[in-house]
């Protein structure tokens, strides 16, 4: 991942929506274009809401950050809480 920075937040209470700031552009290796289509997706498809933000100078650290990102985000989102929810609204259903 070298020079990149993501900074990735996940809510799991069924609201779908993906907010992306990837920072580069179709040009770079992934396209941007295919990595945006596929967090909204996932998004969409997982029925969360996912805010997302890359920062660096290769495209391809770039991804490979936000990929680490999100999997590291739904990993702590899906881990055991002391209390009944991590939800501000009393539920995740």
């Amino acid at each position: 991942m070298d020079e990149a920075l993501a900074q990735v937040a996940v809510d799991l209470a069924r609201r779908a929506y993906a907010s992306l700031d990837l920072g580069w552009g179709d040009t770079g290796n992934p396209p941007a274009g295919l990595v945006r289509h596929f967090m909204r997706t996932f998004a969409a498809e997982g029925v969360i809401t996912l805010h997302a933000r890359v920062t660096g100078e290769d495209p391809h650290h770039m991804s490979e950050a936000l990929f680490k990102a999100v999997g590291l985000s739904l990993a702590e989102a899906c881990a055991p809480w002391e209390g009944t929810s991590r939800s501000t609204k009393g539920g995740l259903d």
